[in-house]
C-alpha cells in the first residue's frame, strides 16, 4: 500500500506472511523503485523528500516489537542520509505484548494486533474500536 499524506509524505506499506533476509531485500527493493519513481525529471536528488517504509512482518524471533532504521556508517554511526527510514513493526511481539503486560488496552495498537490475530480474536478485538464495531463483515 502507498500513501501519499496531505503534508506530501509518502508512506509505503508492506505486509509480509514471513520474515527473512530475501523478505527485506524484497521491500528495499520495492521502496528504492519507488523513490526513484517519484524524483521528477530534471531536478536533482534531494534530501528533503519525505519517505518511510513500513514493514509489517510475523517475526517470532525479534525481541523488539518495532525496530526503527536509517542508512548510517559502521564506523561513527552518522547519518548517510535521511531519505530512507525503514520501520519494521514485528506482529507477533504486539499481539504478546498486549495480551502479556505492556499496551494491555491500548486501543493506539490495537489494529496491529488484529493483524496477526485468528477469527475469534478479532470479533472480541473489534468489540473495543468503534471504527471495526462500525462495520459490518461477514466471513
Amino acid at each position: 500500500m502507498i500513501v501519499k499524506t496531505s503534508n506530501g509524505k509518502h508512506i509505503l506499506v508492506e505486509l509480509n506472511s514471513n520474515f527473512s533476509s530475501s523478505t527485506k531485500l524484497r521491500n528495499l527493493s520495492y521502496y528504492t523503485s519507488y523513490y526513484s519513481q517519484i524524483i521528477e525529471k530534471g531536478y536533482e536528488y534531494y534530501e528533503e523528500l519525505d519517505t518511510v517504509l513500513i514493514n509489517l512482518n510475523k517475526n517470532s524471533k525479534d525481541s523488539l516489537a518495532k525496530r526503527n532504521y536509517l542508512i548510517t556508517c559502521v564506523e561513527d554511526k552518522s547519518i548517510y542520509t535521511n531519505t530512507f527510514r525503514i520501520i519494521n513493526i514485528n506482529l507477533v511481539k504486539y499481539k504478546e505484548l498486549w495480551y502479556d503486560e505492556c499496551i494491555k488496552g491500548n486501543k493506539e495498537h490495537i489494529h496491529l494486533v488484529m493483524l496477526n490475530a485468528n477469527m475469534d480474536e478479532i470479533e472480541e478485538l473489534g468489540k473495543r474500536d468503534k471504527v471495526v464495531r462500525s462495520m459490518k463483515i461477514k466471513c
